[in-house]
């Protein structure tokens, strides 16, 4: 879903619930697309991604930029902003593996995040190549917004950067795994590994 849509509107809605509840943190930004896992009008996951890097924290990362000043030309780089899931075991793996294969079939080769340990857990459980570069640099925020990131500190929170180039493979093992549970809805269909029978039944 993209800011518009009702399912965008209902996505930003549920996160910010989450995140309330979860972390006393109040969400004031949110991605250009949301992918998310319902049943119905019931919202119990979602995904934000920015198809570039948009926030501070990543953009003025001198360990980051580094990173893909290194990275051959033109490896395109976007952004993870916004995960929150409530009551759904299978939701972390779902969304993940939806959200990289998206994303590579969107162009982009890696994915920025800030990761908790469960999310950097259940990544290497996927198989998906990842690189951590360590903890979030808050210094590079002004006072006033530093504070309000200051919860991630006893959250032990890690940035990393995903490589979808076996996106699809890891996808595919996925809706695998979780099949008789999951249907993806036409427009990911459509882009994403539109030969694997979920996707088409879906569609």
């Amino acid at each position: 879903y993209e800011p518009g849509d009702e399912g965008y509107t209902k996505a930003c809605s549920f996160a910010r619930d989450v995140y309330r509840e979860v972390h006393a943190f109040d969400l004031e930004h949110f991605p250009d697309l949301f992918l998310t896992l319902s049943e119905g009008s019931q919202v119990y996951g979602c995904l934000g991604l920015n198809r570039t890097l948009k926030f501070k924290l990543f953009t003025d990362d001198s360990r980051l930029r580094g990173i893909i000043e290194g990275s051959p030309a033109p490896v395109r780089f976007g952004e993870q902003s916004v995960l929150a899931l409530r009551n759904c075991s299978f939701g972390l793996p779902a969304l993940i593996a939806v959200a990289a294969a998206y994303a590579s079939a969107s162009g982009i080769r890696k994915i920025v995040y800030v990761a908790v340990p469960v999310s950097v857990r259940t990544i290497a459980s996927l198989g998906i190549s990842t690189m951590s570069y360590g903890d979030p640099d808050l210094s590079i925020f002004e006072e006033k917004e530093r504070s309000h990131y200051s919860v991630w500190h006893s959250l032990n929170m890690k940035c990393a950067i995903l490589d979808t180039t076996r996106a699809g493979e890891v996808c595919t093992a996925v809706l695998n795994r979780f099949a008789r549970r999951i249907e993806l809805g036409p427009a990911i269909s459509s882009i994403v590994i539109p030969s694997h029978k979920a996707f088409q039944d879906a569609a």
